[in-house]
């Protein structure tokens, strides 16, 4: 990745809406480290306030907001933060998400580690292209009736 793109993620496309996790600035809820736990709401507050930040500059510069998820949140993935938001995305119609699972699992018959990073869990350079590939198959369609 070059030092553009690089900073442009870091300064450009997100804030952090949590001001370094300071309870008195923050524009998410923030759990008390002991209480984070599945019952806490903050990954999926925190989730859509990233979104909505990712609405606001796609409606500022005329484009649509569209989500793809690889399927790595999937029941299966010992992440349950990520997991429940991803259900929770999955189930509201006002964010246009499509999940490329059944794709990524045709390429992979469902194990990941062959398309991971070890000890990371980060797309290597197969699962990459695999998400990329997959992500056309749909894409392209659909920007192509906008």
């Amino acid at each position: 990745m070059n030092i553009t793109v690089k900073l442009l993620w870091r300064f450009v496309y997100f804030d952090d809406v949590t001001h370094n996790f300071d309870p008195k600035k923050t524009e998410v809820p923030i759990a008390e480290l002991q209480d984070y736990s599945l019952d806490s709401d903050y990954s999926i507050h925190l989730g859509y306030k990233l979104i909505g930040k990712l609405e606001q500059w796609c409606s500022i510069n005329s484009c649509d907001f569209v989500l793809a998820t690889t399927g790595f949140f999937t029941d299966s993935a010992n992440i349950d933060h990520s997991s429940r938001f991803y259900h929770t995305l999955k189930a509201d119609s006002s964010i246009h998400m499509k999940d490329i699972s059944n794709c990524m699992n045709e390429h992979t018959s469902g194990d990941y580690d062959l398309i991971t990073i070890p000890g990371d869990g980060h797309p290597n350079e197969t699962g990459a292209r695999y998400i990329a590939d997959c992500t056309a198959k749909w894409l392209m369609p659909y920007l192509k009736t906008r």
